[in-house]
C-alpha cells in the first residue's frame, strides 16, 4: 500500500470512533506482517498485560528482548499502526531480519499457550493431546502436531488401527483448511480420507469400526459439498446424503454425531427457503440435545429457532435478543467445542445489529478476534473487510436534527476515503474474497455513486450492478435486499434529475418508492433500516419536492408507530451525529 493511497486511509481513522483496532484502515491483513499484528492483538488486552507481568517477575525480564517486543507491538494497537513499524522493531531489538521473525513466532506460540491455558500432560498420547487441542480452540497448533505423524519419512505398512488413526488425522486437517478456504489442502486429505475409507472397509476390521468409519466419511462428503455454499446443486446433494444417514444409519451414530447431522439439515433446508423442515431439524437437536444434557448445543439449536421465527416476524427481536444477552455466559462457560461459541456469537450479532444495540461493536471485535484465535484465517480477512466497509460507509452520512425533521448531508473526506478503499479493494483482493463478500463490494461501489448524487458516474453504477445481479443469480447470498433497492431507486432518480423536470421525476418513481417503504416498514425485514432512510431522507433532499416529502414523511410515520425500537435506533443514531 502506498503513501498516498495511506493518506486516504487516515481520513477513515479521523473520523471512525471505534474501540477494535481490526476496524482500521491502516491495517492491511493480507500482507503477512500486518496479519501478525491481527494474530497478536486478537489476545484480549488483560491477558496479554498478565502474560506481560508474568514475564516481568523474572530477573533482569525489563531488557529481554521480547518484553521489547510486546512494548512496541503494543505501541502498534494504541497508534493504529505505523507504516514502517518492522524496522522501527529491528532497530529496537538490535537483531537481524531473521530473528527477528523468530523473536516473534515464539513470542505468538507463548502467548497463545497462556491464553488457552495449556498445560501437557505426562504420559498423554498424541491422538488425545491432539483432540484435547482442538476442543479448546488451538487449532494452529493440533494440525502442526498431526503435520508431524502424517509427514513423517519412511513408509511403513499400517495396521488397521494406524489406518483408523491417520482416518481421524485426515478428517481434522480436512475441515481445518476448509475453514481457511485452502481448497488444494482441504481436497488432498479428502481424498487420503477417501482411500483409508476404502481400505479399512476392505480390511479384516470388525464391523462396528467399519461401519463408524464409512458413516464419519459420509459426514465428511456432505461438508465437502456444503464448502462453496453458493452452489445451490451441492447443496441439494449433501442433503440426500444427511437424509439417507438419517434413515438407514442414524441409530448408530453417536449423539454428537447425531445432532451434527441436524444442525446441517437445518441449516440446508434453511438455504432452500424450506423454513419448516428448517425449525423442525432444530427443534429435534434440540430435544436430544436436552435428554443427552448437552447444555451448549440445546441452546445453539434454540438459538437457530429463533434467527428462523424472527426471519417471519421482527418484532421477535427484542425478545430473542435478550434470550442471547442472558445465556452468552453460559455458552462460553459450557461450550464442548469451539464451533458451539462461533455459531453463538454470529446469531447473537444478527439481532444486536437489528436493534442498533449499544453492545454491537464490542460483540463485532470479539468474533472477528474469536475468528483469528481460533485459525479461522480466511472468515478473519472477509469480515475484516466487511466490518471495516461498514464502518466507514455508516460514518458517510452526518444526521441533523432541526425541530422534529431529520436531515442528511454526505461527508466528502469519508465519502473520498470509502471510494480509495473500494477502488484498492476491487483491483487488489477481488479473486480472494468469498461471493458473499464480493457483492458487499459490489454494493458499496455503487453506494459511493449513490451519495455523489447527480454528479454520480452512473455508468459505472449500472455495470457494477448488473456484476451484482449475476453474483447473486449464480451463488445462494443472504443479502438485505432493501440495501440494493434504495441505492438502485436513488441513482434512477439522480440521473432522471438531470433530464426531466421534479415533477416527471415524481410521477415515474413515486409507485417504485412507495413500493420501497412498505417493504422496509415489513415484518419480514430482518436488517436494520437506519442506513435505507439516511439514504431515502437524502433522496427526498436532492429532489426537493413536495410530493416526495409526503412520500417520505408517512413513511417515516408508519416505522414510527410499527417498529418504535427502529426509530429510536435513528434518532439516537441523528443525536449522536449532531451532537
Amino acid at each position: 500500500m502506498n503513501c498516498s493511497k495511506i493518506k486516504y486511509y487516515v481520513f477513515c481513522c479521523m473520523y471512525i470512533q471505534s474501540n477494535n483496532y481490526l476496524i482500521n484502515p491502516l491495517f492491511n491483513p493480507f500482507l503477512k506482517d500486518n496479519y501478525y499484528i491481527f494474530e497478536y492483538g486478537s489476545v484480549p488486552i488483560e491477558t496479554r498485560i498478565k502474560f506481560k507481568n508474568r514475564i516481568l517477575k523474572r530477573k533482569g525480564a525489563g531488557y529481554q528482548k521480547n518484553i521489547i517486543l510486546i512494548e512496541e507491538l503494543e505501541k502498534i494497537l494504541a497508534s493504529g499502526g505505523v507504516s514502517n513499524f518492522n524496522e522501527i522493531i529491528i532497530k529496537q531489538l538490535g537483531c537481524s531480519r531473521r530473528m527477528y521473525d523468530c523473536h516473534k513466532s515464539r513470542l505468538l506460540k507463548q502467548l497463545r499457550t497462556y491464553y488457552f491455558n495449556w498445560e501437557e500432560r505426562e504420559g498423554e498420547n498424541v491422538s488425545d493431546k491432539i483432540n484435547r487441542m482442538f476442543k479448546c480452540g488451538m487449532l494452529k497448533e493440533a494440525k502442526n502436531e498431526i503435520l508431524k505423524i502424517v509427514n513423517k519419512p519412511g513408509k511403513k505398512k499400517m495396521r488397521v488401527n494406524d489406518n483408523a488413526a491417520l482416518f481421524d488425522f485426515c478428517e481434522k486437517l480436512f475441515y481445518y483448511f476448509s475453514h481457511n478456504n485452502e481448497i488444494r489442502k482441504s481436497s488432498y486429505y479428502f481424498k487420503q480420507a477417501e482411500i483409508i475409507n476404502s481400505k479399512i472397509i476392505r480390511s479384516g476390521a470388525d464391523k462396528i469400526l467399519k461401519s463408524g468409519i464409512r458413516l464419519r466419511f459420509l459426514l465428511l462428503k456432505s461438508f465437502k459439498l456444503t464448502i462453496n455454499r453458493f452452489k445451490i446443486n451441492n447443496l441439494k446433494k449433501a442433503a440426500v446424503i444427511l437424509e439417507k444417514i438419517k434413515v438407514n444409519h442414524f441409530e448408530l451414530l453417536s449423539t454428537e454425531q447425531k445432532l451434527k447431522v441436524h444442525h446441517r439439515l437445518g441449516l440446508l433446508y434453511n438455504v432452500f427457503k424450506e423454513r419448516e423442515r428448517s425449525i423442525k431439524e432444530f427443534k429435534a437437536a434440540k430435544i436430544l440435545a436436552e435428554e443427552n444434557s448437552f447444555i451448549a448445543d440445546a441452546l445453539i439449536f434454540e438459538s437457530f429457532i429463533m434467527l428462523r421465527k424472527f426471519a417471519e416476524n421482527n418484532n421477535l427481536a427484542a425478545e430473542f435478543l435478550e434470550f442471547h444477552k442472558n445465556n452468552y455466559l453460559k455458552i462460553i462457560k459450557c461450550h464442548t467445542d469451539i464451533s458451539q461459541i462461533m455459531d453463538y456469537e454470529l446469531n447473537y450479532l444478527r439481532f444486536l445489529i437489528y436493534s442498533g444495540d449499544k453492545d454491537t461493536g464490542k460483540f463485532t471485535a470479539d468474533y472477528m478476534n474469536r475468528q483469528l484465535l481460533y485459525s479461522r484465517k480466511s472468515d478473519a480477512l472477509n469480515s475484516w473487510y466487511l466490518d471495516l466497509s461498514d464502518e466507514v460507509s455508516s460514518n458517510i452520512a452526518k444526521w441533523k436534527i432541526t425541530g422534529n425533521k431529520f436531515y442528511i448531508s454526505p461527508d466528502k473526506q469519508i465519502l473520498d476515503a470509502f471510494i480509495k478503499m473500494n477502488s484498492e479493494s476491487f483491483y487488489r483482493f477481488k479473486n480472494i474474497y468469498l461471493p458473499n463478500v464480493l457483492s458487499i463490494l459490489y454494493i458499496n461501489i455503487a453506494e459511493q455513486e449513490f451519495w455523489r448524487s447527480v454528479n454520480a458516474d452512473f455508468l459505472k453504477a449500472d455495470l457494477i450492478l448488473k456484476k451484482l445481479n449475476r453474483i447473486i443469480k449464480l451463488h445462494n447470498i443472504n443479502i438485505s435486499i432493501s440495501w440494493i433497492e434504495t441505492i438502485k431507486l436513488g441513482l434512477e432518480i439522480f440521473e432522471a434529475l438531470r433530464s426531466f423536470t421534479k415533477d416527471k421525476v415524481l410521477i415515474k418513481f413515486a409507485g417504485k418508492t412507495g413500493k420501497l417503504t412498505e417493504m422496509l416498514a415489513g415484518k419480514q425485514q430482518t436488517f436494520n433500516i437506519s442506513s435505507d432512510f439516511a439514504k431515502l431522507l437524502f433522496i427526498k433532499q436532492e429532489v426537493n419536492h413536495p410530493g416526495f416529502d409526503t412520500l417520505i414523511n408517512n413513511f417515516e410515520n408508519k416505522i414510527m408507530k410499527l417498529h418504535p425500537e427502529q426509530f429510536e435506533v435513528i434518532k439516537r443514531l441523528a443525536n449522536s451525529s449532531s451532537a
